[in-house]
């Protein structure tokens, strides 16, 4: 049967096993060649050599798979290297004919600062072979105006759009909308001259209508976007500023729909007072990362009302622990999963289930909460602390907290496990957490809880 009807094919069992006997028909005419044969004849070894490469190329592993599971692979290395379709279209003609009807691994365009110099001709091929596939476009490359002019001229697909703040002339020149952008990330550099009363006419809703997660970076940009008219519905938003006042406007634009809150404060700014409440009415997750707090006790970096808040985050670098406030005005009410930077009064708390505290004194201090009050956060079932090592496991302190608390089960029934820096290979925890959206996570030996992303594509 060789050669094949069609080389493109993907072998059957049985013609694996006949080209499998015929690689050894031909191994053994090779070796007979070899011992007897004149190597330019047309019989001789290098034409047996080039049939039996033949015939295991054709029935290797990789050519077995079904071209959807290839179509898979080759997607998921486009993924990790946009420009991957460029070379591994070279690979030979099958995997070239496979990307070319795989237009998602054409979807990525990544031009970053340290990029060389886009080629328009690259991007052209990109936005044409990933034909009706949503587009990821990533582009701050100094040169790139022209490049992200040829990418809105088919916005209507993109589905992720990461800019300058360089760029935000060229959207509000768009009459028509991004109908299905769903991620925005706008950012500037503290040497962008950022015109912030374009603001006015920056109409998201009207640009964005489909938009679910926002990314501000800087405090230009916040402002900017604060001064829009309007705001789509969105879900997620991700700010960092220096001052969180900038942001109050455009909190109180999106606080309707808003269910996920990740705001990075990087210095000492005015606060919050408590009078100043936003209502949130669907807010489940909120993350503040307050780097440089104020130690004034009656001010915060944020304030709201935030009756369904289950997820409460507060940040901050080690020097700051002392800080006198927990860093924001909420409702605790129904708050399940805490991590903060202070001792919180657990009595505030009765649906807590995890708590994460930053030091192995803070742990006992707990203890001793719970020991004194045994009705105390019911639910309680982990008090986490992952600055932890191995020997600290082993101190007096660390032990007496697991006397206090088995005491505290001995009363109440209810055991709580004390977890260190291992937190995240302890099967129970792992086991709570598989089918929540809120999940524990390690960034750059930070142990914080996250919130899976409402936006659900990988790459942004």
């Amino acid at each position: 049967m060789w050669p094949p009807r069609d080389p493109y094919a993907l072998p059957s069992k049985e013609e694996i096993q006949e080209i499998e006997a015929d690689i050894l028909q031909l191994e053994a005419e090779l070796v007979e060649a070899r011992r007897v044969a004149a190597l330019e004849s047309e019989s001789g070894p290098a034409a047996l050599e080039n049939d039996i490469f033949a015939r295991k190329a054709w029935i290797a592993p990789i050519r077995r798979l079904p071209h959807e599971t290839l179509s898979l692979i080759l997607f998921e290395l486009s993924i990790d290297d946009w420009k991957a379709p460029l070379k591994l279209q070279g690979v030979c003609r099958l995997w070239r004919n496979i990307l070319l009807d795989t237009p998602v691994a054409w979807s990525f365009i990544n031009l970053d600062e340290e990029d060389e110099e886009p080629d328009p001709d690259i991007i052209s091929k990109f936005l044409e072979r990933s034909r009706n596939a949503s587009m990821h476009i990533h582009v701050f490359h100094e040169s790139a105006p022209s490049i992200l002019g040829q990418a809105i001229s088919l916005k209507k697909k993109i589905r992720c759009l990461h800019i300058g703040i360089w760029a935000i002339d060229a959207l509000m020149s768009e009459h028509n909308d991004f109908s299905e952008l769903e991620l925005l990330f706008l950012s500037c550099e503290e040497s962008d001259e950022v015109d912030e009363n374009k603001g006015h006419q920056f109409d998201m809703i009207r640009l964005f209508p489909k938009l679910q997660t926002l990314w501000l970076g800087g405090d230009q940009v916040v402002r900017m976007i604060a001064s829009s008219p309007s705001v789509p519905a969105i879900r997620e938003l991700n700010a960092t500023c220096d001052d969180p006042s900038s942001l109050s406007p455009f909190l109180k634009k999106c606080a309707g729909s808003v269910e996920k809150i990740f705001l990075f404060y990087g210095s000492n700014q005015p606060r919050y007072v408590e009078d100043e409440k936003i209502a949130f009415p669907v807010l489940q997750f909120l993350c503040l990362e307050d780097w440089k707090p104020s130690y004034d006790a009656n001010s915060w970096v944020f304030s709201g009302s935030t009756p369904t808040l289950q997820c409460y985050v507060h940040l901050a670098e080690p020097s700051n622990h002392d800080r006198p406030s927990v860093g924001a005005s909420l409702d605790p009410g129904n708050i399940r999963y805490l991590q903060v930077v202070e001792i919180p009064d657990l009595s505030l708390y009765p649906r807590l289930h995890s708590l994460v505290v930053p030091f192995l004194e803070d742990v006992e201090e707990i203890a001793k909460q719970l020991r004194q009050e045994p009705t105390t956060c019911p639910g309680l079932a982990f008090i986490i602390c992952p600055s932890l090592n191995e020997e600290e496991e082993e101190d007096v302190i660390w032990e007496q907290a697991k006397a206090i608390l088995r005491e505290h089960a001995e009363i109440t029934g209810r055991p709580i496990k004390l977890l260190g820096h291992q937190v995240e290979n302890d099967p129970e925890f792992e086991k709570h957490f598989m089918n929540s959206r809120i999940y524990p996570s390690v960034e750059e030996d930070i142990f914080t809880f996250t919130w899976l992303p409402t936006h659900s594509c990988r790459v942004c």
